[in-house]
C-alpha cells in the first residue's frame, strides 16, 4: 500500500533563536525562488498565446541560468512550482465548469417549477372570470383541491370570499411573473459565465492575492501603505518546494539530513542547516526512506513556510512530503471486507465474510455542526480510529465510497436549508485521507467503489430482512459491490415480474434497477419495512412498478387517514 504524506516539522525555527545557520542565505534565496517563479509563469503564460515567443527560442532552463544564474537543481524546483500553478489553474477551471452546469440545471429546473405553478395561477384566474359570467364552475387543472361554490372560494373545507380570493390570486400571479423574469435573467448570467469559462483563457494570477492587491488604494487601510508593502510583499515570497529525486543518494540534490539538522543548499552556494530537525510523525519511515538502496530509492520534496505570529516574530516551518509504501497489508477480498457508508453525522460500518454475509453491522454518530474546521478534523480522526481498529481486529480490508461532491455542491442553490448544511458538512475528502492513513498505519488495504444505487438497492433488498437502518443496510450493499457479488444484489423475484420483457430478459442488473428506482421515487424510505404489496398487485390485471409503487403510497396514504381518525 502506497501512502502520500506532507509531515510538518516538530517545532518552528525563529529567526532571533539560534536555530538556523547562514538564515540570510536562506531568506535570500527562498526570495529570489518565487521572483523566478512569478517571472517563469508570467512567461509559460504567455507561452500559450499563439504566436508568442517569452523565451526567444531558449529552453526554459537556459533562459533561467543566463537570466538569474541558478543551476539545473533550482531551474527543475522553479519549472515544477511554476507550471504546477498553471496545472492547478486547468483543473479548477474544470471544477468551476461542472458547478456551473450543475448550478444552470437547478436553474432550469426552478424555472420550470414556477413556469408550472404560474400557469396554474392563470388556469385558476381563468376560472374566476368564467364563473363569474356563467355561474358554472370548471375545474383549473387536475388535482386542483379548489372549489367555487355561492361566491365562495373553499380550500380545503376553508371558505374565503371569491373576490378576496381573486385578488390574492392575481398578486401570486404578479409575483410569480416578476420572479420568472429574475430566474430567466440570472440563467442567462449564469450561461454567460459559463461560455467564457469554455472558450476564454484562465485569467494570469497575481500572486499575493488579487483581494489583497486591491486594498492598496483603501482610503480606510489603518496600517498604512509601508506596513501593506511589507504584508504584500511576505505574501508573494510565503513558501518554497524543492521537489526530489530518486537517482540521488539523499533523495533530494538540494536537501539533505545530517546529524546536525537539516541541510539546504543556497543560490549563493552556502548551506543553511536547521539544527535539531525531526518530523512531528512519521519519523522512523522518514529515516528508513533515505537509507534505501538506489533501486527502491523515492523522491523526497522539502517546503519551507515563512510565517509571522502574532507578536511580530518570524519563523519558518520545514516539512517533508513524502510517499511510504508497505508490502505487507491484507490485499483483496478472500476473507471478506469491512465496508462504511459514509453520512453527514454517522458512519456505518458491515462486516462482511467472503461469501458474503454480513457477520455485524453498526453506527457510529459525530456531531460537525457549529464546529472548526480543525475541531472536524479531530473527529473525523476519532472517528476513523475506530474503524482502523475494527479492521485490524479483523484482517480485512476497507471499501469506501468513491465520491465527487463537486457537482452536488454546484446544484444546491434552490435545495432546503437542511439539505444544503448536510451536503456542505459531508466531509468526505477529510474521511478519505484518514481511511487511507489507518490503513497504512494497521496494515490493511482501502478500496473505493462508486455507491451508485447502493442506498437504493438496500432500501429494497436489506433493511426489512436485516432489520437495520437504511445506512447499515447500505453499508452492507457497498461492500458486496466491491467483492463483485452481483447475485447479491439482483432485484426481487416479483420486482423482474414487472418489469418491461426486454429488461427481464438483460442480464444487466444495474439497468434493471435504474428503472426499478425511477419508478419507486416518491415512496418514503419507512415503507420498505413492512411487505411487498402482493396482494394489491395480485388484484390487478397487468401490473406494473408504477402499481408497485402506488401500492406502497396508498399504503401509506390510508395509515395516515387512521392516524389523524
Amino acid at each position: 500500500m502506497k501512502l502520500t504524506v506532507t509531515v510538518n516539522a516538530d517545532k518552528r525555527y525563529y529567526m532571533d533563536e539560534d536555530t538556523i545557520s547562514n538564515y540570510s542565505s536562506f531568506i535570500d534565496t527562498l526570495c529570489r525562488f518565487n521572483d523566478i517563479k512569478i517571472d517563469l509563469y508570467n512567461r509559460l503564460y504567455d507561452q500559450s498565446i499563439p504566436g508568442s515567443d517569452p523565451f526567444n527560442g531558449e529552453t526554459y532552463d537556459r533562459f533561467l541560468k543566463n537570466k538569474y544564474k541558478v543551476n539545473s537543481y533550482y531551474t527543475c524546483s522553479i519549472r515544477a512550482a511554476a507550471a504546477g500553478v498553471l496545472s492547478s489553474q486547468k483543473e479548477l477551471r474544470s471544477m468551476y465548469k461542472a458547478q456551473a452546469e450543475e448550478d444552470i440545471k437547478a436553474r432550469k429546473n426552478k424555472i420550470k417549477e414556477v413556469s408550472d405553478l404560474l400557469d396554474k395561477k392563470q388556469h385558476i384566474k381563468d376560472s374566476i372570470r368564467a364563473y363569474a359570467k356563467t355561474g358554472k364552475w370548471d375545474k383549473p387543472y387536475p388535482k386542483c383541491v379548489l372549489k367555487v361554490s355561492g361566491g365562495k372560494a373553499v380550500i380545503y373545507n376553508k371558505e374565503i370570499p371569491l373576490d378576496e380570493y381573486e385578488r390574492k390570486v392575481e398578486e401570486a400571479i404578479r409575483e410569480l411573473k416578476n420572479r420568472l423574469k429574475m430566474l430567466k435573467r440570472s440563467l442567462a448570467r449564469k450561461e454567460s459565465k459559463l461560455k467564457k469559462l469554455e472558450e476564454l483563457p484562465p485569467e494570469r494570477i497575481l500572486f499575493g492575492t488579487k483581494k489583497f492587491y486591491s486594498g492598496k488604494d483603501n482610503p480606510d487601510n489603518p496600517v498604512g501603505m509601508d506596513a501593506w508593502k511589507e504584508e504584500f510583499f511576505l505574501r508573494r515570497h510565503h513558501s518554497m518546494s524543492l521537489p526530489g529525486r530518486h537517482d540521488s543518494a539523499d533523495c533530494n540534490f538540494l536537501v539533505y539530513l545530517r546529524e546536525d539538522g537539516l541541510h539546504v543548499k543556497c543560490m549563493d552556494g552556502k548551506a543553511a542547516v536547521f539544527h535539531g530537525f525531526r518530523l512531528s510523525r512519521y519519523w522512523v519511515e522518514y529515516q528508513a526512506l533515505l537509507r534505501l538502496g538506489s533501486k527502491e530509492r523515492k523522491a523526497v520534496c522539502y517546503n519551507f513556510k515563512r510565517e509571522v505570529d502574532q507578536d511580530g516574530r518570524e519563523y519558518i516551518i520545514p516539512s517533508v512530503t513524502m510517499t511510504m509504501e508497505k508490502q505487507d497489508t491484507n490485499r483483496g477480498f478472500a476473507d471478506g471486507c469491512i465496508a462504511i457508508d459514509q453520512n453527514w453525522d454517522n458512519i456505518t460500518l458491515s462486516d462482511i465474510s467472503a461469501d458474503g454475509e454480513c457477520l455485524d453491522h453498526r453506527t457510529i454518530p459525530f456531531h460537525l455542526e457549529g464546529k472548526t474546521s480543525g475541531q472536524i478534523s479531530c473527529i473525523i480522526g476519532d472517528v476513523m480510529k475506530q474503524v482502523g481498529d475494527y479492521c485490524e481486529l479483523t484482517g480485512k480490508c476497507l471499501v469506501i465510497e468513491d465520491i465527487d461532491t463537486t457537482r452536488k455542491r454546484g446544484g444546491m442553490r434552490y435545495g432546503s436549508r437542511k439539505g444544503n448544511r448536510h451536503a456542505s458538512m459531508f466531509a468526505y475528502q477529510k474521511i478519505t485521507a484518514c481511511a487511507y492513513s489507518q490503513g497504512f498505519q494497521k496494515n490493511f488495504e482501502v478500496y473505493e467503489v462508486d455507491p451508485a444505487y447502493t442506498s437504493q438497492i438496500a432500501k429494497v433488498l436489506y433493511m426489512r430482512k436485516m432489520g437495520c437502518p437504511i445506512h447499515e443496510a447500505a453499508s452492507y450493499t457497498i461492500g458486496l459491490k466491491a467483492m463483485r457479488l452481483d447475485h447479491w444484489l439482483s432485484p426481487p423475484e416479483l420486482m423482474i415480474d414487472l418489469l418491461p420483457q426486454k429488461l427481464q430478459e438483460s442480464e444487466n442488473i444495474w439497468a434493471q434497477w435504474k428503472y426499478i428506482i425511477r419508478n419507486l421515487k416518491g415512496v418514503r424510505t419507512h415503507l420498505f419495512y413492512g411487505a411487498s404489496p402482493k396482494k394489491e398487485l395480485s388484484a390487478l390485471k397487468k401490473p406494473t412498478m408504477s402499481s408497485y409503487a402506488k401500492a406502497l403510497k396508498d399504503r401509506d396514504r390510508l395509515r395516515n387517514d387512521v392516524a389523524y381518525i
